[in-house]
């Protein structure tokens, strides 16, 4: 979770680890949102070898805030709660997928 820092982070490699921990989900932030810190943090986690094969970052987010400049070396989707958020200025390296119209 990421606001203007990088408030929490979680490395879930499965789907039973992804369903513990939206069991115990509670929402971190205080606005200002810089998507960067979140990028930063992945880069260290691949450089450590904590991560060694990196298929792709999901991230959920209304999109509005400060995206890296560079596209990182892996794919990264957006996940946006509807459509609208789809007219923000959003990298072209972004896949964006959204919950609903």
């Amino acid at each position: 979770q990421c606001d203007s820092i990088l408030q929490d982070y979680r490395l879930i490699c499965s789907r039973e680890e992804w369903s513990r921990y939206e069991d115990c989900l509670s929402i971190a932030g205080r606005g200002g949102t810089n998507f960067t810190p979140v990028f930063e943090r992945v880069e260290k986690l691949l450089e450590a070898g904590s991560i060694k094969k990196l298929k792709g970052l999901l991230y959920f987010s209304d999109g509005d805030g400060v995206y890296p400049r560079e596209k990182p070396p892996y794919e990264t989707a957006f996940i946006f709660p509807d459509f609208r958020f789809l007219e923000l200025n959003i990298p072209e390296w972004v896949v964006k997928i959204c919950l609903k119209k």
